[in-house]
């Protein structure tokens, strides 16, 4: 629990005498510091200020910029820098709103050389670091840190190390702007500069591991410096943990949504392990546009029938590629540059070129990741075909292009090369194409692996296993042992068959090892990103379909009893009768059966039945003889009945006086 909660918020302003801060405007600087030692006084007295208000600071906060930016003297600078790290502790969060005031000339100030300045102005610094996200710090520090003056580069790295040996997680943002200067400080011709630095990094590397060796660079070819920052490692660890007891607090992994960078939470944990875990290095790097270093005559370049212009333009391309480690995707030169780059290592006959292009293709893949999946099928047949040339100029980028393609894509889109490749009659491809995939199925998981390819993959692998040459039949059996470990005994047994028990020992030595080394059977973040990136490109976007509009809206029609039915079960009405009237048979004839009619009745959900014309012959033939003409004889109109929701069954014929009406057959399905 924090003893500040127990503090009542105090106006120190309105405590503060006038005649004392008037004296803020005095040109005697013993006036100044008399003003500003009365202002100190009351904030040691009343260390929690209100809140309630913050304009009633900034006119207090204006003055200490200009005291800061213009005055001369020393002793007033050393107690206004004690003042603000009286007021940043006070305010604490809200102190950042005056920050884009007082941070840059705070930050210039550590240029002084002498200790009563630099002495209040680093605790100044680490008190506003404290209650201030770190991404807030960014802008103005970076700027300070490029600064010539050894003091200021100095005084600030320290301040860095102070910063990142508070936090529980990693800056991310932070980390990525300021660290790379650290590093160059970490050259510097300055011993106390070059000091910091190390110790920077060490504060860096307990919260992202790993992760810190690709913002090195050439520091990792010091052993020295590797082995200071290895030192800074586990002091930052303890410096860590001397924190958390005397705030009794664990600070959370990243800033509050109130700008705080840390809030007390419980008994204090060791936490640098947890900060570690899951630090991508590759995204702790801005992608960079790369492509601007294509030079316009590229194709026709590498299509020069001079080896020297093929090898000028590679090696311009691969200069430009020179510590680049996350590319910025662009389609529209990819789509030229990486093919002719994959053209130039499967038909180039000098071997400096195809080498110098696969150097090219390493760097776009490893900048590109995913991005490079688009091209990953289309690189794979002639890097392994290319495996042919034994000279380790090519040999050894070859190696190390197609791992990294390979975890640029799903397995089964760069599987069929390599089974090709398997069956190759070069001794050459065959143990370089079974060593590949060796340590690419090692990276997999049960997850990862899918039944389909182990099917493909096993009778492959086997019939290398019983390959002529001995490198070719062990980096088979390691690979079977890689697909042992996924896939489980049983499964493997079968799809495996017969094959000598020597093999199957090596076999199984290959899968305990494995086992061994990724006891809990998790695959590679490589492998994790290519089959993440299929899912995201197999799941069609979250949008909901418009209901398809109907061709004939129908109104709703109502039924006998006087309700509406819904359009959705509305009937198409049955084909109108033809214009010309049906004629009936007269009332007073004979039916044309002795036997009795039955009443028609109205039945529900019925049709209306419509009377069908008939033709001459049978008009006459079924029309009773009567002595009156034509125009005497009347049609009999038809009995209305009101149209409802459609029957099941098909109705029977109905009988209207003495005329039968054919039953009715629908012209279209009942719905």
């Amino acid at each position: 629990m924090d003893p500040w909660d127990f503090l009542d918020e105090t106006d120190v302003m309105g405590m503060w005498p006038a005649d004392k801060r008037e004296l803020l405007a005095s040109t005697k600087w013993q006036e100044r510091k008399e003003a500003l030692d009365s202002l100190a006084g009351l904030l040691q007295k009343h260390p929690k200020l209100s809140i309630k208000t913050l304009t009633i600071y900034g006119e207090l906060m204006d003055d200490l910029k200009k005291i800061l930016v213009r005055d001369s003297n020393i002793n007033v600078v050393a107690v206004a820098i004690n003042v603000l790290q009286m007021l940043s502790s006070g305010l604490r969060s809200k102190f950042t709103g005056f920050l884009p005031m007082l941070l840059e000339p705070l930050l210039n100030k550590s240029k002084d050389k002498k200790a009563s300045v630099r002495e209040p102005l680093a605790a100044c610094l680490d008190s506003i670091a404290e209650w201030t996200a770190p991404e807030k710090l960014v802008a103005d520090l970076q700027k300070a840190l490029a600064n010539t003056n050894p003091q200021m580069k100095q005084l600030l790295t320290k301040f860095v190390a102070n910063t990142l040996n508070k936090q529980a997680g990693p800056p991310m943002d932070f980390i990525k702007q300021i660290v790379p200067i650290v590093v160059k400080h970490a050259s510097d011709a300055d011993r106390e500069v070059r000091d910091v630095a190390l110790e920077a990094l060490g504060s860096t590397q307990r919260l992202i591991g790993p992760a810190l060796k690709p913002m090195l660079k050439e520091l990792t070819q010091d052993a020295a410096k590797m082995g200071k920052i290895e030192e800074a490692c586990k002091t930052a660890a303890e410096a860590y943990k001397e924190y958390c007891a005397a705030k009794n607090c664990v600070p959370v992994a990243g800033p509050s949504s109130e700008g705080e960078a840390s809030c007390p939470t419980s008994e204090p944990v060791d936490a640098p392990e947890a900060a570690v875990e899951g630090v991508d290095p590759w995204t702790l790097f801005d992608p960079v546009n790369v492509w601007a270093a294509v030079p316009k005559n590229w194709e026709e370049m590498l299509g020069s029938s001079k080896w020297q212009d093929r090898k000028e333009v590679l090696d311009n391309f691969l200069g430009s590629l020179k510590d680049v480690q996350r590319i910025k995707p662009d389609p529209a030169h990819s789509n030229v540059v990486i093919p002719g780059l994959i053209k130039v290592v499967a038909k180039d006959i000098n071997i400096n070129v195809a080498a110098t292009a696969a150097s090219c293709l390493y760097i776009l893949s490893e900048g590109l990741r995913t991005g490079f999946g688009p091209y990953a099928l289309q690189a794979m047949t002639p890097i392994l075909d290319k495996f042919k040339e034994k000279k380790s100029v090519l040999k050894d980028r070859l190696v190390e292009l197609v791992d990294s393609v390979a975890v640029s894509a799903p397995l089964d889109v760069v599987l069929e090369p390599a089974v090709t490749a398997l069956n190759s009659s070069n001794p050459a491809v065959k143990l370089q194409t079974t060593s590949f995939l060796a340590r690419h199925l090692a990276q997999h998981s049960t997850g990862t692996l899918k039944i389909e390819l182990v099917k493909i993959l096993i009778p492959a692998l086997a019939s290398r296993a019983n390959d002529a040459d001995s490198e070719v039949r062990d980096s088979a059996c390691s690979a079977l042992g890689a697909i042992k470990r996924c896939t489980g005994e049983g499964p493997f047994s079968i799809l495996l068959g017969d094959l000598e028990a020597a093999k199957k020992t090596k076999i199984d030595e290959a899968c305990a090892k494995l086992i061994a080394e990724n006891a809990a059977n998790v695959a590679a973040p490589a492998i994790l990103r290519a089959n993440d990136q299929r899912a995201k490109a197999a799941t069609p976007p979250n949008k909901a379909k418009p209901a398809a509009p109907t061709a004939n809206p129908t109104p709703a029609a109502a039924t006998s009893v006087g309700k509406p039915v819904s359009a959705s079960n509305h009937v198409t009405p049955a084909r109108p009768p033809p214009t010309t009237a049906l004629p009936a048979r007269p009332i007073n004839s004979a039916p044309s059966s002795s036997k009795p009619v039955a009443q028609a009745t109205a039945r529900p959900n019925v049709r209306p039945a419509v009377a069908r014309p008939l033709s001459t012959q049978n008009r006459q033939a079924s029309a009773p003889p009567t002595n009156k003409s034509k125009a005497e004889v009347k049609p009999q109109e038809a009995r209305p009945i009101t149209p409802t929701l459609p029957a099941l069954r098909l109705p029977r014929p109905l009988q209207m006086g003495n005329s039968r009406i054919p039953a009715f057959k629908p012209t279209h399905p009942p719905n």
